[in-house]
């Protein structure tokens, strides 16, 4: 549970940062490793935040200065 909720927390840095790639790698490790812990429901809900908003902007998604796709899942 512990490892859990450190994985929780770093992921939900991620989040709120919007470095989308690293969080969404963090919940599904949860979804993997720990899918029997208090936090997985909340790391299933943050995973499908990222999934949605990828899916919004796939057309359009967030640049690098040098242009290039900002975030890898996008690819």
């Amino acid at each position: 549970e512990i490892l859990a909720q450190k994985e929780f927390y770093i992921g939900n840095y991620y989040y709120k940062r919007d470095h989308f790639e690293s969080a969404a790698n963090r919940f599904q490790k949860i979804l993997s490793d720990y899918a029997d812990t208090t936090v997985a429901d909340d790391a299933k809900k943050k995973l499908a935040d990222i999934l949605e908003y990828v899916e919004k902007n796939k057309s359009n998604p967030p640049k690098t200065e040098k242009g290039t796709p900002k975030f890898m899942i996008y690819k």
